[in-house]
């Protein structure tokens, strides 16, 4: 007794949806190979840097002025652009206490429920 298919027709089904299968995993990495080609294209030509920050990013040139160089390391007192009093206070912990229930309060439980206190 068959229902519906016979010995011959199961072996085409079996090759046919490996055929598919192969298909479909060939589309699949087709399409994941140009997903990514395109990404990277994208990423290439775009510029996500805004013209002012572009020219702040220019190169500096490796060659100092040692006259400058020179003064810097004369110097004695350095100024500091930040002083103690233009720091703002750190604001002081303030230590609080947890009140504990009292006696004869009722006080609620994990499951919900209250019980009094004794």
């Amino acid at each position: 007794m068959s229902f519906g298919m016979c010995q011959r027709g199961k072996r085409d089904f079996d090759s046919m949806g490996r055929r598919d299968t192969l298909l479909l995993s060939i589309l699949t990495l087709i399409t994941a190979i140009g997903w990514i080609m395109f990404d990277v294209y994208h990423a290439a030509i775009e510029n996500t840097v805004p013209q002012n920050v572009e020219a702040q990013l220019a190169p500096i040139t490796p060659t100092f002025k040692r006259a400058v160089i020179e003064d810097l390391k004369g110097r004695s007192v350095i100024d500091p652009l930040v002083t103690q009093e233009s720091i703002a206070p750190t604001p002081q912990v303030v230590n609080t206490q947890i009140p504990t229930p009292q006696a004869g309060v009722n006080t609620a439980t994990s499951s919900g429920q209250t019980q009094s206190s004794q």
